[in-house]
């Protein structure tokens, strides 16, 4: 079972000391050891993606006055299916390569050097575009959405079909050791990254089923000489256009991952201020899927007695019982394998923390001094 460690710690010293006070169904679990971090292990949830690119271009623009000057898709790259848990850190910025490129052919009736083609991406709803200049979204609803690009080769991003003005993607088709030709093929493309933006620059990220339309817009200019995609290749400027309609879908599976565990740590104790049932307070992190429902249980830890918590000395000789409390009170206890602490997730770029208070239990007699430490294993279900 994946699993976060946080530490719960106390130590008794000889001589009394001041007080101080420094933690279907799936499910992910985090381990709170009752001063030390371990690093995290996550599951990998799935998250299913396709996209297709129609395998038919349109032609716009044909021949210019007498020359028959024209570009067209030959083929169009599969985007195939990937897995991703959104909210995975591990996950941030996950780039869906196709097996291959996009291939165009152009022809002319004359002789010519090259050929810049420029691709743009027109949307199909205007909520599909994003204030920024590269990224699209995918709607699920009207409050759920899933940011994402499009890059060439050498990691442009294909912008918005702003009339081309912007600076965008491309490739740049000319003969091999100069001269001129009459057709050129990009046999050999190079593959088309889909890249979804990681979990910081979204938000709103449901599960469920999110399908979006577009289409990839290419202009293209012959004899092209120093013209160059990052400039833009406006309409004014341009032989012909193709467009190349496709479709995204994806499917978001409900996720949650456990983060930033802060231990708990009684600190230096006096035998005497143990007796008084001093507290602590540590605390997790909880990002989910928005708006998937979530609930929190602790498990009674490695050395329990009857269903009550005790941390235990080092050399395994004395313990001391101690609650953990959703709240500093401890009005509302964490009972052993009880849910307790129930929500929903927010925008993936957010995260719930959930406090975890601690009190140590008074004993019949003073605890012998000592190193005392605990682990409990906490769970969320959702």
């Amino acid at each position: 079972m994946p699993a976060i460690v946080l530490t719960i710690a106390a130590r008794q010293d000889k001589t009394r000391n001041p007080p101080g006070y420094h933690p279907h169904d799936r499910c992910l679990s985090i381990y709170l050891r009752l001063s030390e971090k371990v690093p995290m292990m996550i599951a990998l949830p799935r998250l299913l993606i396709l996209a297709s690119f129609a395998a038919l271009a349109v032609l716009l623009f044909a021949p210019i006055g007498a020359q028959a000057r024209t570009c067209q898709v030959v083929s169009a790259p599969p985007f195939g299916t990937v897995t991703l848990d959104i909210v995975d850190k591990n996950n941030a910025g996950l780039i869906q390569k196709t097996t291959t490129g996009i291939k165009y052919r152009c022809t002319s009736d004359v002789p010519f050097t090259d050929v810049r083609l420029c691709a743009y991406i027109k949307v199909s709803d205007p909520k599909q575009n994003s204030s920024d200049d590269h990224t699209y979204y995918q709607i699920k609803d009207s409050d759920s959405r899933l940011a994402w690009q499009l890059a060439d080769p050498f990691d442009r991003r294909y912008a918005h079909d702003g009339r081309g003005r912007l600076s965008t993607g491309g490739i740049k088709l000319h003969v091999v050791g100069g001269g001129t030709t009459k057709e050129i093929i990009n046999n050999d493309p190079e593959p088309f990254p889909l890249i979804y933006l990681n979990r910081q620059l979204q938000d709103r990220v449901r599960p469920g089923t999110y399908i979006g339309t577009y289409q990839l817009v290419t202009r293209y200019l012959f004899n092209a000489g120093n013209a160059r995609c990052e400039a833009g290749l406006s309409i004014t400027n341009i032989t012909g256009t193709i467009i190349t309609p496709f479709t995204l879908t994806t499917i978001v599976p409900p996720s949650c991952v456990l983060e930033n565990p802060m231990e708990i740590n009684f600190g230096n104790v006096g035998a005497s201020d143990a007796m008084k049932e001093p507290t602590a307070r540590g605390s997790v992190d909880i990002r989910c899927t928005y708006e998937t429902p979530y609930n929190i249980k602790i498990d009674d830890g490695q050395n329990s007695s009857n269903g009550q918590r005790r941390m235990k000395s080092a050399d395994g000789k004395n313990f001391i019982p101690y609650l953990l409390c959703k709240d500093s009170s401890c009005s509302t206890l964490f009972s052993t394998n009880v849910s307790i602490f129930n929500g929903r997730g927010g925008p993936v770029n957010t995260v719930a923390s959930v406090p975890i208070h601690a009190k140590l239990l008074p004993l019949a007699d003073k605890p012998a001094a000592g190193a005392y430490q605990d682990t409990v294993v906490v769970t969320v279900t959702y």
